[in-house]
Formats: C-alpha cells, structure tokens, sequence
C-alpha cells in the first residue's frame, strides 16, 4: 500500500513539474497540434539564406534549413519516463511497457506546402525526418535535430520584382501522450529585373557639314519589367549632338522611336560616336544591362563641292568684269580717235 502511495505521489509531482514548460511552449509557438499530454515543439533555423537579393530567373539556388524536435521535459522525468517501464508506458503507449530498454523510433514529415506559381520547388535528399526517441532521452537539452535542402528556381517568364513565400511544413503526427504538432516556415523571395534592350539605329551614315542631320532610333524593351530608360554619350568637339528625349519609361514589349539631331564641323571627315542606353526598373532602383549603339558619320564632301562651286563662280564673275573693262577701253579708244 505505501508503494502504491508513493507512485501517485511521484506521478502527481511529473505531472504537476511538466505542466509549466508544456503551457509556455504552446504561448510561445504558432504550431498547430493534436491532443495530448506532451507538447513537443517544432522549429526551423536557416542556416544558408540566399534570397536577401532578387533572384534571377532560370537560376537554380539551395537553402539549407536546420529544423528542431524538441520535447520538453525536466531532468527528473526524462529519468522517469525513459528509464521506467511504467514511464514507457505512460509516454508512448502499451506496446512499450514491455521493453526492458530502449525508447521507439519516429520521424518528422518535410514538405513544400506553399509556393508561388512563377517558381519550381523541392526538397532534396529526404523528405522524412527520422529519429530515436533515445536521441531526445541522452541530449541535454531534448532535442534532435536535421538539415535538410531546399531547391528552387524562378521561372524564366516571371514579371520583374515579383514577391512571393515557399513555405515549409514539418509535421509529427502524434505517439500515445505525446501530441501532434504541426510548425511552418516561410522563405521570403523576389525575382529579379532583367533587362533587354533591342536598340535599331543605322551604324553608318553620310552626312554634310554644318547642318542638322535627324536620325530615328527605335528602342524596344523585351526584358521582364517596366524600364527607365536614360542615355549617355560623349559631345565631340565642335559638334553638336542632341536627342529629342534623354529619359523615358518603357513598358515590357514596348517599342518607342527617339530622335537624334545632329550637326557636325565643317572640317570633319569621319568620326564614330557611342551611345549607351541605360535602363533601369521603373519600381526600384535596380539597373539593367546598359546597351551600347555606334553610328560613324561620314562627310559627304558637300562643302567642298560648294566651295568650288563658289571658287567658278567668283572665276567667271571676274572674267566678266575683265570683258567688260576691255570693252569699255576699246570703246573709248574708238571715240578718241
């Protein structure tokens, strides 16, 4: 009878020992969970995050994520309950009352339970987190733990700057007193801007001296976001170099025709200008891949023709002027005599 008494005590004292733990573990976590009288605690640590920056499309990136089982109890009934066959009993049901030693196996099922459409996603190597109960039973703190990989890869026809969660689900479905508990992680991604410009301009052209040349240049955007476009080039000396729009927005499969003014020295013979069209993400301040178009400008001689134009005219101006002055003196001379 006084052994008897001191059982429910010492049950009465496990129970009454594990209760604050068990409640600050369920304020604590958002997990769901089974009924039961054990609460064990799931929780996830990345241990390699790559998606701080946006993610390029078509570019295949890994995560490790460690995830926790944890089983909270005191030092005094992990003794217990692990030790004792009756603990045994009590903790993970009949079947184990008989075993001399030794706590059961159970695992952890991973998965993907969430993920945008615009991305591919799995988890590599294994999708069950095994363990021993024993494993709990000898560490300090109660707990074991699993890295496990998550791959992904954003699609290639995703809209630039696109937001988006995987989530990962690790579930314990539950063993006799000890509840099921169900935890989620979110992993927080963006995909990146990329830029592709087509930029359509002649690469040679003949041009005259001293006067404006006007020449179209259409730009398209086939990158995967709304872009900023700016441009940039070097003034030659003595030329004067103009576009009708330095800045304008591009919207994805846009096509947009600028003009170029442009009105070279007299002297020149041939020179090649570069200019780089720069585009940058019209919802952020993510720039693209610059594009670089070149355009050679060729005089085309016209100055010249017309200097010598000029030169025959002066020639023929004077010729007649000598006529006429011959003509005046032989007049005159006639009247003389």
């Amino acid at each position: 009878m006084k052994k008897k008494i001191i059982f429910i005590v010492l049950i009465m004292y496990l129970f009454c020992n594990l209760y604050s733990p068990i409640v600050f573990a369920k304020e604590e976590s958002e997990q769901a969970q089974t009924s039961g009288i054990f609460t064990p605690i799931i929780s996830f640590e990345f241990t390699e995050n790559l998606t701080d920056e946006p993610i390029y499309p078509s570019q295949t990136q890994e995560i490790e994520i460690k995830i926790n089982f944890k089983l909270e109890m005191s030092s005094l009934a992990k003794r217990f309950f692990f030790n004792r066959r009756i603990g045994r009993f009590l903790l993970f049901g009949p079947g184990n009352i008989l075993k001399i030693k030794g706590a059961p196996s159970s695992s952890l099922n991973i998965s993907i339970s969430e993920y945008p459409t615009w991305v591919s996603a799995k988890i590599i190597d294994t999708e069950t987190f095994q363990f021993s109960f024993d494993d709990i039973y000898q560490n300090t703190e109660s707990f074991v733990e699993k890295t496990i990989k998550l791959e992904f890869t954003v699609n290639k026809d995703v809209n630039a700057l696109e937001k988006g969660d995987i989530e990962i689900q690790a579930e314990f479905t539950g063993r006799w007193t000890i509840s099921g508990v169900t935890n989620t992680t979110k992993i927080s991604i963006t995909s990146a801007y990329v830029s592709d410009l087509l930029v359509e301009a002649e690469s040679e052209l003949i041009i005259p001296p001293l006067k404006n040349t006007t020449i179209p240049i259409n730009i398209t955007n086939y990158g995967n976001g709304d872009s900023k476009i700016s441009i940039i080039y070097t003034n030659q000396e003595n030329w004067t170099t103009g576009f009708d729009q330095k800045e304008f927005n591009l919207k994805v499969n846009e096509t947009k025709q600028i003009t170029l003014t442009i009105n070279p020295p007299k002297d020149f013979t041939n020179q090649t200008i570069d200019f780089s069209f720069i585009p940058k993400s019209t919802a952020g301040e993510y720039e693209g891949t610059p594009v670089i178009s070149s355009i050679t400008f060729i005089n085309d001689g016209s100055l010249k023709e017309e200097e010598g134009q000029e030169v025959v005219i002066v020639g023929v101006i004077i010729l007649i002027i000598i006529i006429l002055l011959v003509i005046t003196f032989l007049f005159l001379g006639k009247k003389k005599q």
